[in-house]
């Protein structure tokens, strides 16, 4: 059987719509197909790493310099150009967890913890962004009672993508040594919950007496919310070895 090469036949060999005069598919988008060439694949493959407008920068970009406009943006529509919530988080809390296991973080909250709990609390604390995707619904769900014309799909992007965000704040932290005593650790509560604020100001054109106060009741509402997940899963996974050991 010989090779696969791209045909010039006028056909889309993603999709297999008929391809006009243009360098993209109007049905799929992707780019019309050139013969492989080494040189060309490594350049397409850097061109998509480091492109202003490549889905990942751009979105850590908005979300560090306008994180508010950012989620509106997404909620409004413009989804193509942004990572999508869920898959940020997920991409965030994995980020967080080879951080903490490469640089071998000394957190403060940690050593607060009892001896016997500590490998539970780590536990926990690497599986709590992950916790995240589902946690978060929770809560989106519990503003929606407060903020009654928005729904919970748009408040549950709202705070996946902050958290997100957050995640890679503790990496920040954790790389700084910040995090190595227990009233940083709160400190970086406190930051984390202003960011939501800001997230909040942004999104809802608040000011930062209403901003404010919804910011740190919202991270609290996702810390405590996550907390409860990980004690349960916690207990969940000490049931089945019990019973399997």
């Amino acid at each position: 059987m010989s090779a696969p090469t791209p045909a010039g036949d006028g056909i889309c060999r993603n999709c297999g719509a008929a391809l006009g005069e243009g360098a993209f598919c109007a049905s799929c988008g992707q780019k019309r197909a050139r013969p492989l060439e080494v040189g060309r694949l490594l350049a397409e493959g850097a061109n998509q790493v480091l492109s202003f407008e490549n889905a990942w920068w751009t979105t850590l970009r908005e979300l560090t310099l306008r994180p508010g406009a950012m989620v509106r943006r997404y909620v409004a529509g413009e989804r193509q150009r942004f990572v999508n919530p869920i898959l940020w988080l997920v991409t965030t809390a994995t980020v967080l967890l080879l951080a903490m296991r490469l640089l071998d973080a000394d957190i403060g909250a940690v050593q607060a913890v009892a001896t016997e709990e500590r490998a539970d609390f780590e536990l926990m604390l690497g599986a709590i962004g992950y916790l995240a995707v589902f946690g978060a619904l929770a809560v989106a769900a519990a503003m929606r009672l407060v903020l009654r014309e928005r729904s919970v799909g748009e408040l549950y992007v709202l705070l996946v993508y902050g958290y997100g965000q957050l995640m890679l704040f503790q990496v920040l932290l954790y790389a700084l040594g910040a995090a190595s005593t227990l009233w940083a650790f709160y400190a970086s509560r406190i930051v984390s919950g202003l960011f939501y604020a800001w997230v909040f100001a942004g999104y809802f054109g608040w000011g930062p007496v209403r901003a404010v106060p919804a910011g740190l009741a919202a991270y609290a509402g996702m810390v405590m919310t996550l907390m409860g997940c990980g004690w349960v899963m916690v207990a969940v996974l000490g049931l089945v070895e019990r019973l399997t050991g």
